[in-house]
Parts: C-alpha cells; sequence; structure tokens
C-alpha cells in the first residue's frame, strides 16, 4: 500500500544470500521497501572461504542491505523478529533459512542415531542398519559428505533408484560417487562467484547466466515431456534468462 516495508532473510548461508540477491533483484527499486538479512555467524557463507563471505557482505551493504552478524533470531511474529540479544525489530516479511529437521517420527524409528541431524547411509546410499531402506539428498549422510546441493540430490536420486531396483535382484548396490565440480553462488546480478573444489574462488557477473541455466534445466526435469505442451514450456524457460550488464 506504499507504506514503508521491511524484509528480513534469516540466514546468510546459500539459500539466504541468493534469496536476498533475487529479492534485491526483483524489487530493489523500489524506495518503500528495505531489506535486512540476520546471520549467527561473524560472517554470510561461513562454511565458504573468508574472502567469498567479505565480498557478499561488500555487495549486500552496496545495495542497501541491513547485514547483522552474530546475531541470533530466537522469536518471530507477523510483524517484527526478536534476537537473542533482546532487541526488537520490525519485519513486513520474514524468510527463515536457517535449514531444516528431520521429522521426529525418523528419530523413533530408530534411522536418525542421537548425535545426527541426517540418517547413516553407506557408499551404494542404503541405510546402516535397515537393509531395505535407501536415502537421497539432504538427509542422506553419506561417507563422502556431498555438498547439499540439488545436483548431487538429483544423482544421489538416480543411484538411489538404480539400486532399489538391483537389490530387489537380490544384487549389491552401487557405490555413489561424489563429482565436486564446484559450485556456483550468486547475488541476484550484482556479483556472481564459482567455489572450486580447492577453495580457490572466481567472480564474473556472466556466472548468473550460467547458473539460471542450470536451474531452469534442473526444474525442466520435473517437466512431463511426454505431456502436450511440455517442450514447449522448458523453451520458454530458457528464453526468460535475463541479461547480465
Amino acid at each position: 500500500a506504499g507504506q514503508r516495508a521491511v524484509i528480513t532473510v534469516v540466514g546468510g548461508g546459500f539459500t539466504g544470500v541468493e534469496a536476498m540477491g533475487e529479492i534485491i533483484r526483483e524489487h530493489g527499486d523500489r524506495r518503500h521497501l528495505s531489506f535486512r538479512i540476520i546471520e549467527p555467524s561473524d560472517r554470510l557463507l561461513s562454511d565458504q572461504p573468508r574472502k567469498l563471505g567479505e565480498r557478499l557482505e561488500k555487495l549486500a551493504r552496496k545495495q542497501e542491505v541491513e547485514v547483522i552478524l552474530s546475531e541470533r533470531v530466537t522469536e518471530g511474529s507477523a510483524d517484527a523478529v526478536v534476537l537473542a540479544s533482546g532487541k526488537t525489530l520490525p519485519s513486513t516479511l520474514t524468510l527463515w533459512t536457517t535449514g531444516a529437521r528431520a521429522p521426529e517420527f525418523l528419530v523413533q524409528a530408530g534411522l536418525i542415531a542421537e548425535g545426527h541431524s541426517g540418517i547413516t547411509v553407506d557408499a551404494g546410499l542404503r541405510s546402516i542398519g535397515h537393509d531395505r531402506i535407501f536415502v537421497a539428498g539432504d538427509l542422506a549422510e553419506h561417507p563422502d559428505r556431498p555438498a547439499r546441493q540439488a545436483g548431487n540430490a538429483i544423482a544421489m536420486g538416480k543411484r538411489a533408484g538404480k539400486n532399489i531396483a538391483r537389490a530387489a535382484k537380490l544384487k549389491a548396490p552401487i557405490a555413489y560417487e561424489v563429482e565436486d565440480s564446484g559450485l556456483i553462488v550468486t547475488f541476484g546480478t550484482e556479483g556472481a562467484f564459482l567455489v572450486m573444489p580447492s577453495g580457490v574462488v572466481f567472480e564474473n557477473r556472466q556466472l548468473f547466466r550460467a547458473r539460471e541455466l542450470a536451474f531452469r534445466s534442473g526444474i525442466g526435469l520435473f517437466d512431463a515431456l511426454s505431456r502436450k505442451g511440455g517442450h514447449k514450456r522448458v523453451s520458454r524457460r530458457h528464453r526468460g534468462i535475463p541479461a547480465v550488464g
């Protein structure tokens, strides 16, 4: 309604940073909006190279995003968030991106061991101690610790499906092999980075287009291509990739 509104993103990991970047890309020119990101550690993307987090913080502040570090949100309501320090901040829209917790029934069923956040699996994605259960995606605690990214989740799902078919024929499962070729991180069109497995970080805004292409191709996997109009939907997605100046 033209009134001043605050958008708060809680969590400065991949999801939080990229969500804020997309919000800025779509709505950064609306002067009645202000933006804030809150992260409990001392930098954004705390599990990645420090220089990457520092660079992202600089880009966010350049876009007039209020960056609050080393603070934890303890309570949220329809119009505010409360910090561990006791401060209450107004928030018209709050996006919670600090991760998810597995359903309690998995713990009660004995699938998640004490001190673990996921289900421990062997190299073939079979649950340890439960031979008839295979796990893929973020919930799988694989020995090689693949990054919790969509590409890995999709690949794990394919391998788990094939291993289920093998198990049905009493064949041994085949190990899921992690292919770590690097990670693209974007902050809207303002910054795009390639993080190599070695920890080296490259910055190039054109990486945004590569990320968009990979994303839209991934979403295309969920299209029923055999259904009428499926190929046209995928084609429209790829034509809609925005340009980067």
